[in-house]
């Protein structure tokens, strides 16, 4: 059955609560970001909005339930000075049919509490503060900015009879970014809410969400101004401009940030180094999984706060000494290995603690407490591990400037005398297989000293480069999860998009 102008906006039952929605406050960024790999590239963006770019707008991040976030992952998001928005919580009070993530987009957008709304991708990275579009005449002019995709939506794409529109020739959009005002364009956005809730009959006609928003503003007869410039793109990112020509969005479709692998390398991506020192911090803090810890008692919970940013000593007869770090939201930081991903304190009776550490999926280890610095295994045998505090986490930083040291030391005398050779740097990746078993650490200190190390020749330094980016490979951790946003499976047969 087609679907008219008029029934395409009012076939959903009346939601009364739509016109609040619509009117918010003020201006924001929203993103769509759930589950590990998409996570990962939201740390990213935000990062880049806050530390690099200097971005004072509110941003918001939806995602579908405690599936694709923890609270610890919404602690460390919030941390960036973003607020973390549940959809489910939502939609069980305003209900819609979302399922996914590019369903969601323009649910969150409708929801966010802005009425001026920059929506994002969770893997595009601006290259200047996007704030100054909210200013631009041309949103002033139409309130509704959208930006266009490498090719054109055909005039003999299904859509245009499914929708009864007059077929025409046209750019198609990249959602990657768009600007809305969203109590100019009320009926404009009940169009594409309701053609995304019914993705399974239109997502065969345009991938995914994006070309929805085209067709509904021209359903509504409601006015956008299309950015008049193209991107440009390469193997990995599109580029896209402003008004004036300008690049101001990178967005990286086929070249998502990742936990664990090698980052896909764009020659004209701007800010990279920052985005790697985000992706850093982001691996020092969080293992790239979703942990939940189970239920505690408040007292558990107060002893978990009283450990966090501490490091321990865990001793074996037998074996070398591990340091492990406990940090906050349940993490480990160095020491992080395949049996020790995670820990939580339990009170199993009243005022007794038991400390568990995890691997990805059951408890490797459970020590009872002595006191706040001691800690031995709950069955004890002749080599029973004993957990001894080491040092608190202001000292922490301290110890890794004598690791930096180290990383610089070691790099300098695997360079001397021969210089850069492939032997070298061989002998220096098999130093560094074997340290790697004592500080994970360590190859970031190395790239590190590699990105500065001036008096170093340019083969030398991208050398090193190279041994750093292998010891990542051989130190990170994390499966990745994928999603909608993820599939390749887009067909273009010249003409239009078809999803099989």
């Amino acid at each position: 059955m087609k679907a008219s102008r008029e029934n395409t906006t009012d076939a959903t039952p009346k939601r009364e609560w739509l016109d609040e929605k619509f009117q918010g406050v003020g201006r924001g960024i929203v993103i769509c970001a759930g589950g590990v790999r998409m996570f990962t590239n939201a740390w990213v963006l935000v990062w880049q909005l806050r530390k690099t770019l200097g971005c004072k707008l509110p941003i918001e991040v939806w995602h579908l339930g405690a599936g694709e976030m923890s609270n610890g992952m919404q602690c460390m998001m919030e941390g960036l000075g973003a607020k973390v928005v549940d959809a489910h919580k939502v939609l069980s009070r305003f209900p819609a049919r979302i399922i996914d993530g590019w369903q969601l987009k323009p649910y969150a957008l409708i929801m966010s509490g802005f009425r001026e709304v920059l929506m994002l991708d969770a893997d595009n990275v601006p290259t200047v503060d996007p704030a100054f579009l909210f200013d631009r005449p041309e949103f002033a002019d139409t309130g509704a900015v959208f930006w266009p995709d490498m090719l054109d939506l055909s005039q003999d794409n299904p859509i245009w009879r499914e929708l009864d529109l007059p077929a025409r020739q046209c750019a198609s959009l990249e959602t990657g970014q768009l600007l809305v005002d969203k109590d100019r364009h009320r009926v404009a956005l009940q169009a594409v809410l309701r053609l995304n809730e019914d993705a399974e009959r239109y997502y065969r006609l345009v991938y995914g969400d994006k070309d929805t928003f085209l067709v509904a503003w021209l359903l509504a007869d409601a006015p956008y101004l299309l950015v008049p410039f193209r991107p440009i793109a390469d193997r990995h990112v599109l580029y896209q401009h402003d008004f004036d020509g300008r690049i101001v969005f990178q967005h990286r479709t086929n070249g998502k940030w990742n936990y664990g692998r090698e980052q896909a390398r764009s020659d004209a991506f701007f800010n990279g180094e920052a985005c790697e020192t985000a992706l850093a911090e982001l691996r020092r803090i969080w293992n790239g999984r979703i942990f939940e810890p189970p239920a505690r008692s408040p007292a558990a919970v107060r002893m978990e706060q009283s450990m966090q940013g501490r490091m321990f000593i865990a001793a074996r007869p037998g074996h070398e000494d591990r340091r492990i770090e406990l940090l906050a939201h349940c993490q480990i930081g160095e020491g992080r290995g395949f049996e020790h991903e995670n820990w939580h304190v339990v009170e199993p009776d009243p005022g007794s603690f038991v400390l568990r550490i995890l691997d990805r999926h059951r408890t490797t280890l459970e020590l009872v407490r002595h006191d706040d610095d001691h800690w031995t295994q709950a069955a004890p045998s002749e080599d029973a591990v004993s957990f001894t505090a080491l040092w608190a986490a202001d000292e922490i930083a301290s110890d890794r400037q004598d690791d930096f040291a180290f990383a610089r030391a070691l790099t300098e005398a695997a360079l001397r005398g021969a210089g850069w050779t492939p032997e070298a740097a061989e002998e220096l990746q098999v130093t560094l297989r074997v340290l790697s078993r004592i500080d994970t650490r360590l190859a970031r200190e190395i790239a590190g000293y590699a990105a500065a190390a001036q008096e170093l020749d340019e083969g030398a330094r991208e050398g090193l480069q190279r041994v750093a980016a292998e010891q990542e490979r051989l130190t990170a951790e994390g499966p990745q999860r994928r999603d909608m946003r993820s599939d390749t499976n887009l067909l273009f047969d010249g003409k239009h998009y078809v999803r099989p």
